[in-house]
C-alpha cells in the first residue's frame, strides 16, 4: 500500500501546491489541479509512482 505522496494523485497534488508557491500556477489553477488529484484518489488511482 503506497504512502500518499508516492501515489499518482498525491504526487500530482504536491506538484500543484509546489507550483503555486513557486509562482508558476495561480491559486485557481492550483485548486483545479488538486481537485483533479482528489478525484483520482477517490477513484482508486493509488498506483505507485515509478
Amino acid at each position: 500500500n503506497p504512502r500518499f505522496g508516492e501515489c499518482l494523485g498525491g504526487r500530482a497534488m504536491g506538484d500543484a501546491i509546489n507550483a503555486f508557491f513557486a509562482g508558476t500556477l495561480s491559486a485557481e489553477e492550483a485548486l483545479d489541479e488538486t481537485a483533479e488529484a482528489w478525484q483520482d484518489i477517490a477513484g482508486g488511482e493509488l498506483a505507485p509512482v515509478d
